[in-house]
């Protein structure tokens, strides 16, 4: 341990101490009749001066007092009161005594040992008046000696009290009693007074000393290293740990050496591990500041270890180090970090996202994972973050799919009731589904499993949507075959009818009406025949087996050939057909298939004629849409189509109500449109009101779009 030594008075120095505290006053004086020993007060003077430097205790000190005072007095008796522990105003007696003849004064120390002086009589004189008193008749009534009796059967007759004080405060007092009268002196009493004051600071040395030494041991006792620095930062002392972690330099490790410098040679001496440029001004500043900070250190056998140095600054502006061997807590710290990289090693393996919360739902740890899962969370997460403040972050930045309450209550009451939910999550890349469970842990803490079910949920939705498609081709089927059998009925009643007929009336049935009847079963057979060409197509259109080949198209012609079929049918039915295509210039093409657009055409032209009004027209047109296609649109003046029906318009075998009129039909032609111009790559739609007739169009790519031709071309392959 480094600190300051005790000094040590040379003993060729105590004459001249001693010198300096006897009486400068000249002459010879007495004590009880004797002259005055200046030779022996000197020596006296100079016992004490040396019992200073020597002494390890107080009582040591007042046992010297003691034995030298009687010696120089030549006093049979001298003993050495202290204050009792407890109590300030009782003395008790030390045990330090001088007996010259113990047996005869044997009493009287007995009863001095056991009786406690509580301040009275001539030593309760002496320390109130904190100065040397001397009765030279301890039996006169003033003198109010406590234990007179004990002091006459002794022979003791005279005797003086020394008080010894430190600091105003009486730590001791000494009491010496002689068997001959002794008239007062009060020269000799003054010296012996200030004997009495000098044992009084040596006693308060000796009691510093003793302070100090309890103090160092008390310094090399705790765990830390410890330094004291003066306010120019020079070492004052340490304790044996502070010097034991700076044992590369112990060599300079000496009371005086500056803060720098110290930092300086450690440094140069290789012993802090991993400091680069600017940690000795570093280590300076966090001196000077009052700064914790941790030190790597290198010893000299090659170990590292961690410290922790905390400063604090003294009253006289000094500084107080204090250095704390952190090692295991850093061994302990690199193994819980081991071990938490290796479980975040293992979470991150996981396909699951996993988050950890404790009882408070505070997010202890999560893996990769579940950051992935929840994409607008990435940056956010961090240790202490609650389940609440997570969701409520996601509500707020529309992570999910639905209301944001209902979001934030639900998620929360699944979690604190440990119940599965599914999650449909929302981010950049598009939506996805997960599945939240829920685990309380033995301390009371959650744990959530995220895992991914977008494959699942698409896969139920595709059987759900596969499940509906196939229910409603039942349906459709049902209503198709019904229809069918309903339609395919209706012409071979006609023409079973009308052969009978002609069967049984042989011969009897005019010309005029043979033909009739044969045109009645032509026409039936003609309209049977049509019904499955329609049929057929459809189904080969809808199965892919009938080819669509196309080719780059003229409006105007393909119109005016299907105009011209169905001119006939709009006479008798005193239709009129407005052509508008006179107007379009032949520079307009459209990629299209012939014999299909000619039947889209001609059944949207026969369904204007046949469901319009005696007098009223349809009117066809064609142009450009600005959309690189070309659309064609015929608009009638019939009866029009209800809006209640209009999902019905494109349905195989509906029509809309006609069914028991006298218009002719079979239900499939816009069904039969619809599929073509999708296999063309075009759209087909309409627009009809009651009342205000109906405008049907179809769109097919125009040959200025090269995407269009791409397509045809792979039609055509």
């Amino acid at each position: 341990m480094l600190r300051a030594g005790r000094a040590k008075p040379p003993r060729g120095n105590m004459n001249k101490a001693a010198a300096g505290i006897l009486p400068t006053r000249r002459g010879k004086t007495t004590l009880g009749g004797r002259p005055r020993d200046d030779a022996g007060l000197i020596r006296l003077l100079g016992a004490i001066a040396e019992a200073a430097g020597s002494a390890a205790t107080v009582p040591d000190m007042l046992r010297v007092a003691v034995e030298e005072v009687c010696r120089f007095l030549k006093w049979p008796v001298g003993h050495a009161f202290v204050p009792f522990q407890t109590s300030s105003h009782e003395l008790v007696s030390s045990g330090i005594w001088h007996l010259a003849d113990p047996k005869r004064f044997e009493p009287f120390r007995r009863v001095s040992k056991n009786f406690p002086n509580i301040y009275r009589g001539l030593i309760g004189r002496a320390v109130v008046a904190k100065k040397a008193v001397l009765t030279p008749d301890i039996a006169d009534k003033t003198a109010k000696f406590i234990y007179l009796d004990e002091a006459k059967a002794a022979g003791l007759t005279s005797g003086i009290v020394l008080p010894v004080t430190t600091d105003g405060r009486v730590i001791a007092v000494l009491e010496f009693y002689t068997t001959a009268r002794t008239e007062l002196d009060a020269t000799l009493l003054a010296t012996l007074d200030q004997i009495a004051h000098h044992v009084g600071r040596v006693a308060e040395r000796v009691l510093a000393r003793a302070d100090q030494r309890r103090l160092f041991d008390a310094i090399e006792e705790i765990g830390d290293g410890i330094a004291l620095y003066d306010k120019d930062e020079r070492l004052l002392l340490c304790n044996r740990r502070y010097a034991t972690s700076l044992s590369m330099i112990d060599d300079i490790l000496k009371p005086g050496l500056k803060l720098s410098e110290e930092v300086a040679a450690l440094a140069e001496r290789g012993h802090y591990v991993g400091a680069g440029e600017g940690w000795v001004e570093k280590r300076l500043r966090a001196f000077r500041a009052l700064e914790p900070i941790e030190s790597h250190q290198r010893g000299p056998d090659g170990q590292e270890r961690w410290f922790f140095s905390r400063h604090h600054r003294t009253r006289d502006g000094g500084t107080l180090l204090v250095r704390t061997d952190i090692t295991r807590r850093k061994q302990a710290e690199a193994e819980r970090e081991s071990a938490r990289q290796l479980l975040q090693t293992a979470l991150d393996s996981i396909a699951d996202g996993v988050a950890l919360f404790d009882k408070d739902e505070r997010l202890v740890l999560w893996n990769e994972n579940y950051t992935r899962n929840f994409s607008t969370l990435r940056g956010l997460l961090k240790l202490g973050i609650t389940f609440p403040e997570i969701v409520n972050i996601l509500a707020a930045r529309q992570s999910y799919v639905g209301e944001a309450e209902d979001f934030v209550a639900t998620r929360l009451g699944k979690f604190r009731a440990l119940e599965t939910s599914e999650i449909h999550v929302r981010d950049s890349e598009g939506s996805h589904w997960l599945v939240a469970r829920h685990y309380r842990t033995r301390d009371g803490g959650t744990l959530l499993v995220l895992t991914e079910i977008t494959d699942r949920v698409t896969a139920m939705r595709e059987i759900e949507r596969a499940r509906d498609a196939a229910e409603r081709a039942s349906e459709a089927k049902t209503r198709f075959l019904a229809s069918m059998s309903h339609e395919f009925r209706t012409p071979l009643n006609a023409i079973l009818g009308f052969a009978q007929m002609l069967e049984i009336g042989a011969g009897k049935i005019t010309e005029a009406k043979n033909r009739e009847y044969l045109a009645i079963v032509l026409k039936s057979g003609q309209h049977l025949l049509d019904l499955v060409t329609h049929i057929l197509d459809l189904a080969g259109v809808e199965s892919g087996a009938k080819e669509i080949a196309l080719q780059a198209l003229a409006p105007a012609q393909t119109v005016r050939e299907c105009v011209d079929m169905v001119r006939e049918e709009a006479v008798r039915r005193e239709v009129k057909i407005i052509n508008r295509l006179g107007a379009l210039g032949s520079d307009v093409r459209f990629w299209g298939d012939p014999v299909p657009v000619r039947q889209i055409l001609i059944n949207l032209l026969s369904n204007a004629v046949k469901y319009n009004r005696p007098g009223g027209q349809v009117t066809l047109s064609c142009a450009p849409n600005g959309a690189g296609r070309v659309r064609f649109t015929v608009a009638d003046t019939g009866m029009g189509i209800s809006p209640d029906r209009h999902d019905e318009v494109f349905q195989p075998f509906r029509r809309l109500g006609r069914e028991a009129g006298e218009i002719e039909g079979s239900g499939i032609g816009l069904a039969l449109s619809r599929q073509l111009v999708q296999r063309m790559g075009g759209k087909i739609g309409f627009a009809s009101a009651p009342g205000q007739g109906s405008t049907f169009w179809f769109e097919l790519p125009g040959v200025e779009s090269e995407v269009k031709n791409d397509a045809a071309s792979e039609e055509r392959g």
